[in-house]
């Protein structure tokens, strides 16, 4: 029988290749309360940060601060799929949970990129500015816009093929039954992919 562990030193596959029991220690549901609370409460301050701003067209903010945000909102939305369903005895829908599971992996590029383009954009008007120029390009502006799109897709794309070619054996007609120990749904599962 196996059982998964929390150690951080072990990946999935060295515990799937073994044949012996691990202890595992459980973790706390206030401790998974206290992380759906946290995503909820900055969820909910993203919006009305957002659309506080879309309701102030006198203030003109950046594209890129808006997309900014915006995927700060999907970090928020993607941690929240399984809210209620981390404990539970029946497992997550399989869909949510490889989505789930390939969002986790590929939303933080997704947020560091439109950091670095809202950063771009920041140097290019000051730079545009300072050549008596009126804006930055709009091909500019896309171009700032379509590098992280991309960097998420091809992402998203790469951990979801990853996942499922774990999770799918060998024939490629069976899916592997997974322990009802772990906690975090496939999130815990694919960690260490």
């Amino acid at each position: 029988m196996l059982v998964f562990t929390n150690r951080a030193s072990d990946s999935l596959v060295e515990l799937l290749q073994r044949d012996e029991q691990v202890d595992v220690k459980p973790i706390g549901t206030h401790f998974i309360a206290a992380f759906d609370s946290l995503y909820l409460v900055s969820l909910l301050s993203l919006l009305a940060i957002f659309s506080t701003a879309c309701a102030s067209p006198r203030i003109r903010r950046f594209s890129t601060w808006y997309t900014f945000l915006l995927a700060w909102i999907f970090e928020a939305v993607s941690k929240l799929l399984l809210v209620g369903q981390q404990t539970s005895p029946i497992p997550p829908q399989f869909g949510i949970c490889v989505a789930q599971a390939s969002l986790i992996n590929a939303i933080p590029v997704l947020c560091a990129f439109y950091a670095v383009t809202y950063i771009l954009q920041t140097y290019l008007t000051v730079m545009a500015i300072l050549k008596s120029e009126t804006t930055v390009s709009k091909s500019r502006v896309r171009l700032l816009h379509a590098l992280p799109c991309a960097a998420f897709i091809a992402l998203f794309i790469l951990s979801l093929t990853a996942i499922i070619a774990t999770i799918v054996d060998s024939s490629g007609s069976q899916i592997e039954q997974r322990p009802k120990e772990v906690l975090w749904g496939c999130t815990a599962i694919l960690q260490d992919l």
